[in-house]
């Protein structure tokens, strides 16, 4: 929407647009050749580094608990917590690309003392504020997305740029 802030309009609609993208990458889609046939079209190399980062993606979502204190299983959350990572990252980057050659400052929102980077932040969590009743809670243990609170918790942990925005000290929560 031409009428909202560069840094709202990409932190929602890069973020959608990178995370669905990456589905063509992640454990299923990096299976699948340009033909739509099963293939494993990757280097060896590429697929040791895609193997590394899932386990790291995987570890760090395990460590994570559902609103009833069971432990989320990360193997099974991966693809979705990989788009959400990746979407993240996409889109900053496509943000910081767009704001390069920008001559001023976009207006900023009334009644907040934030910068346009940390602006950008908290509107790629406003994305996951949600609601939570009962059934909501019971669903969120069967849903292959992490619970709203990881989607953000998860991808801004590992985006030094987030830290860097808001000050936060290296390996703090």
């Amino acid at each position: 929407a031409e009428d909202r802030p560069k840094y709202i309009n990409f932190a929602l609609l890069a973020f959608i647009a990178g995370h669905e993208i990456t589905h063509a990458f992640d454990v299923h889609g990096r299976t699948i050749n340009e033909k739509g046939e099963e293939e494993n079209w990757w280097s060896n190399a590429t697929l040791t580094m895609f193997e590394d980062k899932k386990q790291c993606l995987i570890n760090q979502y395990n460590n994570y608990e559902h609103s009833d204190d069971t432990p989320l299983n990360g193997e099974f959350l991966l693809s979705e917590n990989m788009a959400d990572n990746v979407g993240i990252n996409v889109a900053h980057k496509a943000y910081l690309s767009a704001i390069k050659n920008d001559d001023h400052d976009e207006d900023l929102l009334p009644g907040l003392n934030y910068t346009q980077e940390q602006l950008y932040w908290i509107s790629s969590a406003n994305l996951w504020c949600s609601v939570y009743n009962p059934e909501h809670i019971f669903n969120e243990i069967f849903d292959d997305h992490s619970p709203n609170k990881y989607r953000v918790i998860g991808p801004l942990s590992n985006r030094p740029e987030f830290s860097k925005a808001f000050h936060c000290a290296a390996n703090t929560p």
